[in-house]
């Protein structure tokens, strides 16, 4: 070997040995060769499941055997698989979806009731459920038990505060009425207890958060289901006042509960989100009482206080999106231009961060070429209908 070459070498140590490739660039890799579909829509499980194993490298990380990655990809295709709907949302919110699962290690399985997967406007939304925020507060060493109960039209529901804070409640089994009130109760390990009620406009203002709101597949629109949502609420404002235990994993389960994330918001490496869960109204004050919190027509659209930076876009992307614009409207209609964006869990392409543009045009190419194609081929066979 020459002088030249060696010192090449010393100066690019990883080329004389290259050594064997990181994990995430191994798999990035592996995403690139085999891009995903933008849905999952006519395929069946095996199809999905290789999707899904794309990701094996990142929920292997994430989940740090609490669950085994083959268990979440199984249960994943079988619960996608069976729902046309979700296999018609963007696969990136899937993705999300299951990943957000996988951060928090809570096994999907829909017959444990601890989190589901709810389309919305070609998105799929995260939801944990009662079942799912009693088990992740339940990891919290310093409590021993926690639930929640709805109090409705008819029961007899006091409260006292002060030196000795109690809850008298007496349902009226007989004849219940309407959801007026929920509380939740936290006994610690060092026998406190804590407890902490809202009223009906305080999770009404709640549930204008959850991005699911409106889906008919939404656990706050089901005649049943909607009484654990109450009380699930009731959980989350209850956690604030229980010491933090970081390995509980309730922070995070407050970033992604009723919302839909892409895999890019998602941090492997720190093992969370790389954004802050919603803000949430004051404990068991009454929101019509001026504490400061914000109504839903105040909050942004992102689910987070303040005001929301509109994304730099470049004009190469907008002029190079007017174009895909054109050739798919023309080839597909303008209805389903409209509907595009939300196949990749936005309500505009404008949303895309600078960072991302790039790959969005691959994609809206694949999408463009695709639409063109299916163009000429209806065009062709309706030349061969009249010869």
């Amino acid at each position: 070997m020459g002088m030249a070459e060696q010192l090449k070498n010393k100066m690019e140590p990883g080329r004389s040995k290259p050594g064997p490739e990181e994990p995430a660039k191994k798999e990035k890799k592996e995403r690139e060769k085999n891009p995903i579909p933008v849905t999952l829509a006519g395929m069946d499980s095996q199809k999905i499941e290789n999707v899904l194993q794309l990701y094996k490298p990142m929920l292997a990380n994430v989940l740090m055997g609490a669950i085994p990655p083959e268990r979440m990809i199984q249960i994943s295709t079988r619960i996608i698989a069976d729902n046309d709907a979700l296999k018609s949302c963007s696969t990136r919110s899937i993705i999300g979806a299951v990943l957000s699962a996988a951060l928090i290690r809570l096994d999907p399985t829909p017959e444990l009731g601890l989190v589901s997967f709810i389309p919305r406007k070609g998105k799929c939304c995260f939801d944990i459920g009662y079942q799912g925020w009693v088990a992740l507060i339940l990891r919290n060493p310093m409590v021993s038990h926690i639930y929640a109960y709805t109090v409705r039209e008819g029961d007899r529901f006091e409260v006292l505060l002060g030196l000795q804070p109690a809850i008298l409640h007496i349902p009226n089994l007989d004849k219940p009425g309407e959801l007026k009130y929920v509380y939740a109760v936290a006994h610690l390990s060092n026998g406190q207890t804590l407890f902490r009620y809202l009223n009906k406009a305080q999770v009404e203002a709640r549930k204008e958060r959850s991005e699911a709101k409106d889906s008919k597949f939404s656990p706050w629109n089901h005649p049943v289901l909607v009484e654990e949502m109450w009380a699930k609420t009731a959980l989350k404002v209850i956690r604030k006042f229980i010491p933090v235990d970081p390995e509980s994993k309730v922070s995070t389960a407050l970033a992604v509960d009723e919302r839909s994330i892409n895999p890019e918001a998602i941090d492997i490496e720190a093992r969370t989100v790389k954004f802050q869960g919603p803000a949430e109204d004051a404990d068991y004050t009454d929101i019509t009482q001026g504490n400061g919190a914000r109504t839903p027509a105040e909050a942004s659209p992102n689910g987070q206080t303040g005001e929301s930076e509109k994304p730099e876009l470049d004009e190469r992307f907008l002029k190079a999106l007017e174009v895909h614009r054109k050739k798919i409207t023309e080839a597909r209609g303008e209805a389903f231009w409209k509907e595009l964006p939300g196949q990749f869990g936005l309500e505009s392409f404008e949303e895309v961060p600078r960072s991302e543009q790039e790959r969005m045009l691959r994609d809206l190419s694949i999408i463009t070429n695709e639409a063109l194609k299916a163009q000429q081929q209806t065009q062709a066979n309706g030349q061969g209908s009249i010869l």
